[in-house]
């Protein structure tokens, strides 16, 4: 009677490790929906850092999010690929709290760049770190 117990936690616990498995990895990436509040806030964030960093006369814009995932590492990292566009709107006649890319028109379609960008997020000690990188090999998508 008691290894016939043993056996059915045995078998019973195989089986919710390996749905837990199957279901995410520690550590893997989860694909997310790209039309989500919070990635569509990661990425004004993203634009607003790039915007930032950039020394164009015109502010860059989002045309359309590519891509979301996120794993846990310590704390949250997403990476985002985002397709990016450049408006008509100057940084030196508008200021970048003000910047509302439905009120700009985009300056070239084949100007349109990727850019992959990794937010890495700590909440309990209120830490946020954005990396952007241009993605070559997905020009002009």
């Amino acid at each position: 009677m008691t290894s016939n117990l043993y056996c059915s936690i045995a078998i019973f616990l195989a089986v919710i490790i390996n749905i837990s498995k199957s279901e995410m990895l520690v550590g893997g990436w989860v694909e997310h929906d790209v039309n989500k509040d919070e990635i569509k806030n990661l990425s004004k964030k993203v634009i607003h850092k790039l915007n930032a960093e950039s020394n164009d006369m015109f502010y860059q814009f989002p045309k359309e999010i590519l891509s979301a995932k996120s794993q846990v590492v310590s704390g949250i990292q997403y990476e985002l690929k985002i397709l990016v566009g450049k408006s008509s709107c100057k940084k030196n006649e508008v200021a970048s709290v003000e910047f509302d890319e439905t009120k700009c028109q985009e300056q070239d379609e084949n100007a349109r760049k990727v850019y992959t960008a990794k937010i890495w997020i700590k909440e309990w000690e209120n830490f946020e770190e954005i990396t952007i990188t241009k993605d070559n090999s997905a020009e002009n998508e």
